[in-house]
């Protein structure tokens, strides 16, 4: 709110106005993948690669992409929950606190409940340091063998922060009109989409991505990541219209004001 005081004489004019502020943000990037998993590490079991475009999808971000799976049929990966292998599962890599967590079918909350068994995971091996109202931003592609909108096997892929961990998408959480022929060795994909998290509080996270296979070992899923970027806070700026107007109205108060 600006306030603008003219007097001349006896004559004072008061403005009060109000700019149209619109919020203008500057991405900082955190990983594109052009160096590899150099600075990431992988779940014990876990399966991550790094694909250029003959994967079959283009990168969204320079040349390269990380791509985790969840295992498949006699390919085991990092087990979700087993009381003899923590920290080697996803419980353990995770640095989740909640003892024996599994996961909802989701997205939606992540709890005790549910049926999910192996899958893959990577972890940023630095911290990230955030500001509240930040938000991280990252470019993400599901793809699966499995029947979409209403598998049983609803396949899981989710963010790790800290020790919180946020559903990205899962197969059934999007309608199967949704998913397209995939040019990949998968049978469909959501192509890529744009997934946004803001950190309500200020502090440092640890960084992690993973995806997960549910009831059987029969089923496949991936999951693509690419361009992960973190925003810096809104600021707020002066629209160029409002500013030419209110200058202009100001001069044609200051007019009349000598005027009188």
């Amino acid at each position: 709110m600006f306030k603008f005081q003219f007097q001349f004489q006896t004559v004072t004019i008061s403005l009060a106005t109000g700019l149209l502020l619109v919020p203008t943000a500057n991405a900082m990037t955190i990983e594109g993948f052009e160096t590899g998993l150099n600075n990431w590490s992988i779940s014990p079991g876990g399966i991550a690669s790094i694909k250029d475009s003959n994967f079959g999808v283009l990168p969204t971000e320079g040349s390269f992409q990380v791509f985790l799976e969840t295992g498949e049929l006699n390919v085991f990966t990092t087990p979700v929950f087993d009381p003899g292998l923590v920290p080697d599962t996803l419980e353990g890599f995770t640095d989740t606190t909640t003892p024996g967590f599994l996961f909802n079918d989701g997205p939606g909350s992540i709890t005790s409940q549910g049926t999910y068994v192996q899958g893959s995971a990577i972890k940023l091996t630095t911290v990230i340091n955030a500001q509240a109202g930040q938000k991280l931003e990252f470019d993400y592609n599901l793809l699966t063998d499995e029947t979409t909108g209403t598998s049983p096997n609803n396949d899981l892929a989710f963010l790790s922060l800290n020790q919180i961990l946020i559903p990205i998408i899962s197969v059934n959480s999007v309608n199967s009109g949704d998913f397209v022929s995939s040019a990949t060795g998968f049978i469909s994909e959501t192509g890529y989409k744009t997934f946004t998290h803001t950190f309500l509080t200020a502090g440092t996270f640890t960084l992690g991505f993973g995806i997960v296979d549910e009831n059987a070992f029969s089923g496949h899923s991936g999951l693509l990541i690419d361009n992960i970027r973190l925003a810096s806070p809104a600021q707020q700026v002066p629209e160029p219209s409002m500013v030419l107007g209110l200058f202009t109205l100001v001069g044609l108060l200051s007019r009349f004001a000598l005027k009188k």
